[in-house]
């Protein structure tokens, strides 16, 4: 993470280190409503198969 970007201001890495944070964490949210979904769809196949 900002290898050899030490020219750059300090501020301008604390945002870019605020927004990365903040999308790591919709990431995060994302893939557990997917993995959600994914075990709703697999017992609702189950369901239906019984």
């Amino acid at each position: 993470m900002g290898a050899g970007e030490d020219s750059q201001p300090q501020l301008f890495d604390e945002k870019v280190t605020k927004s990365a944070r903040q999308d790591n964490r919709l990431g995060v949210a994302l893939i557990a409503l997917g993995a959600a979904l994914l075990v709703v769809a697999i017992i609702g196949a189950l369901i239906v198969n019984l």
